[in-house]
């Protein structure tokens, strides 16, 4: 919002007040590939010692109204806009990041610097404006990252205070299926806890991990490669059979470390580019059909048969035993 609105203090009903020129551009580009737009209203995370964009605006109508400009824009043409059909619109990015240590207190979130109370707060005055513009598209969020106990929290106020939620995204980076079935099951129970059983479940970041720190080493080895791309399918195959609506492959931009589809220098395609590519023929197939798994474990599979009856199957196996390296033979 801070590139888009670089003037908090600028006049949010003025054209002049925007530069919508580089997102412009983006957008087009999306858009000339096929793709939708899921958009983010909120800022990028800030790892540096100094905060510029991830402090809380000091005006939240205002901030409310700068975000109902820049949908106008690209779904009503506002200011020399678009017509897009832009659907979901996500409030913010991982507020939660930081919540239990603290570090909001200290000016080192590198996401929210203010507190939990300040975003429940910012949060419905911004979903409830945003709802009473746009009534047929999506609202939703907060881009969770880690903290359940802070989803509940959250959860809590806006069923409290009757805030409507057409979304709850969430993110999960980890080491195999199980810890996507957890989470998964996690948010849907946190969900139907506070009412909200009918919300959209969007995992809008997700990719491998060991951990942040002493292994990340071994976490872009194993994203890059064929154990990377039975992960990827090992983990589609899981949420395609539980609760969530949506997953978004965090990341495929070019020249990105944690881009497991295409080399970082040549662009060429790597393994995990070919699972998305198995899942493609499965959803050009249509309609999933049910697969039953037997004295299998790490295995994982899902089908699909098409109109024309043909039948297509992807089986993925995937273990993070460092000790079994041995490829699975299965009967199908």
């Amino acid at each position: 919002i801070t590139c888009v609105f670089p003037d908090f203090d600028a006049d949010v009903n003025d054209p002049g007040s925007y530069d919508f020129e580089l997102t412009d551009a983006l957008l087009s580009d999306i858009q000339a590939a096929g793709t939708k737009v899921f958009y983010r209203l909120g800022q990028s995370i800030e790892k540096w010692s100094k905060k510029y964009g991830v402090i809380p605006p000091k005006d939240f109508k205002k901030w409310a109204k700068i975000c109902e400009h820049i949908i106008r824009h690209y779904t009503e043409g506002w200011a020399d806009g678009f017509n897009y059909d832009i659907e979901y619109w996500e409030i913010w990015n991982e507020p939660d990041l930081g919540f239990k240590d603290g570090r909001w207190k200290k000016n080192m979130s590198p996401t929210w610097n203010g507190s939990d109370t300040d975003f429940f707060k910012f949060y419905e005055i911004t979903a409830n404006h945003l709802n009473k513009c746009f009534p047929d598209l999506k609202i939703g969020g907060p881009a969770l990252c880690e903290n359940n106990d802070w989803a509940d929290n959250f959860l809590k106020y806006m069923s409290d205070h009757k805030v409507e939620l057409d979304f709850f995204s969430y993110h999960l980076y980890a080491s195999g299926p199980d810890k996507f079935i957890a989470k998964n099951d996690v948010i849907k129970a946190l969900l139907d806890k506070h009412g909200y059983s009918d919300v959209e479940m969007i995992l809008d970041e997700w990719n491998y991990l060991s951990n942040w720190t002493t292994e990340w080493h071994e976490t872009m080895e194993v994203v890059t490669s064929n154990k990377g791309a039975a992960f990827l399918a090992s983990v589609m195959s899981v949420c395609q059979d539980g609760p969530a609506d949506m997953l978004m492959y965090y990341d495929a931009r070019p020249r990105v470390s944690y881009n497991g589809l295409f080399d970082f220098y040549k662009g060429a395609p790597l393994p995990q580019y070919y699972a998305l590519y198995a899942w493609k023929n499965l959803v050009n197939l249509g309609t999933q059909v049910k697969s039953v798994i037997t004295d299998c474990p790490d295995v994982y599979v899902t089908s699909a048969v098409g109109e024309d009856g043909r039948c297509g199957v992807l089986v993925s196996f995937f273990t993070n035993d460092k000790n079994v390296v041995a490829k699975r033979k299965v009967e199908i």
